[in-house]
């Protein structure tokens, strides 16, 4: 699913002073959130409108964090979450409010993202002295969507931390990370410190790219961990990517304003298509879905933290080309997928060959699965586990055999 692009510029129609937003959200601890007890969760729905009411967005992601923080209680909870936001979109609908149905859509796609929510998964693995996988899942996937994988990770000896392309509330991202970074630790420090990275759709690439971004940068939550160059030995991406032209590459093909806007509709157009996939329960006779789309490419400023390390594909491929040891990585598709073309993540291979030659490319197709389905049927999750078993062989990853 398409990447979105939290550190563009924003519409001045949805700006906010961030000075006053910091003070609003507050940035001193990432993780000093107090959960919503039992009966201040039956008053979700009148704090939720009230919040809106004023059209605090900024303050919406805080609430709905503040609500689902306990793992434990997200099965209850996110459905009455979820139904109150689109409550309010349909009453925002009915006073011809664009402004507040527009962004509480966007919201409910970002939410929709990750239906597991901040939840993280650990799996040991047989073997002795283990590798880890760190896997994050297709847009609209839930942890148990990425079973399938980690049963296969697992048998090889890996242990296994799967987590959701969350990207909204970013307090439950912050809580994300923080149970991957510990879990991410143990494991290293416990096996035999070596990680491969697996990503579904651009969904899971973009919330690998955040991670990465901000492991990179060692502050944090992240400075307990070794920098990825120290453990980081191979790469999955599974059914992505679409890389849409980015400004730089608009700029070295000297484009003109007619193929900017032509690139500009297409990843509109597609963002629309994902966002109608994720949920049906809107009204699409009032732009919605095609209003919404428009916040991938320009996201309101309650939507991400300015300050926050990240990385689009022009940043992620600097940092791929220029390490001492490229890291081998396998291109996992297929031919059917409607909503990452072959042709996109063909085309995306030949981009990778050329920017970074000497790493190891390999790839595997597997003929007439769906998007992300890859590992259900036999005769699909045979052509895949012989691909990851060419990767992890030619990355000298140590795991035990099948």
């Amino acid at each position: 699913l398409l990447p979105i692009q939290l550190h563009w510029p924003y519409s001045a129609m949805f700006d906010f002073d961030l000075d006053e937003l910091d003070e609003q959200l507050g940035t001193s601890d990432p993780l000093a959130v107090s959960p919503l007890d039992e009966a201040e969760f039956q008053a979700f729905g009148k704090s939720l409108g009230e919040t809106i009411q004023k059209q605090n967005f900024a303050l919406v992601g805080p609430l709905v964090a503040q609500a689902l923080w306990s793992e434990q209680k997200l099965s209850e909870r996110l459905p009455v979450v979820i139904v109150a936001l689109l409550e309010e979109v349909q009453a925002a609908v009915k006073r011809g409010d664009q402004e507040t149905s527009v962004n509480l859509t966007y919201m409910l796609f970002l939410l929709s993202l990750s239906t597991s929510v901040h939840e993280v998964r650990c799996q040991e693995g047989s073997g002795f002295n283990a590798p880890c996988v760190v896997m994050f899942g297709f847009g609209g996937s839930s942890l148990e969507e990425l079973q399938p994988q980690a049963n296969y990770y697992t048998a090889r000896g890996f242990k296994v931390l799967s987590a959701g392309a969350l990207v909204w509330p970013q307090d439950l991202k912050n809580k994300q990370d923080a149970t991957l970074v510990e879990e991410l630790r143990l494991a290293l420090s416990g096996g035999n410190g070596q990680l491969l990275l697996h990503v579904c759709s651009n969904s899971g690439l973009t919330r690998a790219f955040t991670f990465l971004a901000a492991w990179n940068a060692g502050k944090g939550l992240f400075a307990v961990l070794p920098q990825p160059t120290a453990c980081l030995v191979a790469m999955v991406w599974e059914c992505c990517p679409i890389r849409e032209p980015s400004k730089k590459d608009m700029q070295k093909a000297h484009a003109s304003p007619d193929d900017e806007m032509k690139a500009t509709l297409a990843a509109v157009e597609q963002s629309t298509m994902v966002i109608r996939g994720n949920f049906l329960s809107v009204d699409e006779t009032n732009r919605l879905y095609g209003d919404a789309a428009q916040l991938t490419l320009q996201p309101p400023t309650w939507s991400y933290y300015p300050d926050a390390p990240y990385w689009d594909f022009d940043a992620f491929e600097d940092w791929d080309q220029n390490l001492a040891k490229p890291l081998p990585r396998l291109f996992l598709y297929t031919d059917t997928d409607m909503v990452i073309p072959k042709e996109s993540v063909e085309a995306y291979i030949r981009h990778t060959e050329k920017y970074n030659p000497k790493a190891k490319i390999l790839r595997t197709m597997v003929p007439n699965a769906q998007h992300c389905r890859l590992w259900g049927a036999s005769m699909f999750r045979q052509k895949s586990v012989r691909g990851l078993e060419v990767l992890i062989y030619q990355s000298g990853i140590s795991t035990c055999r099948m």
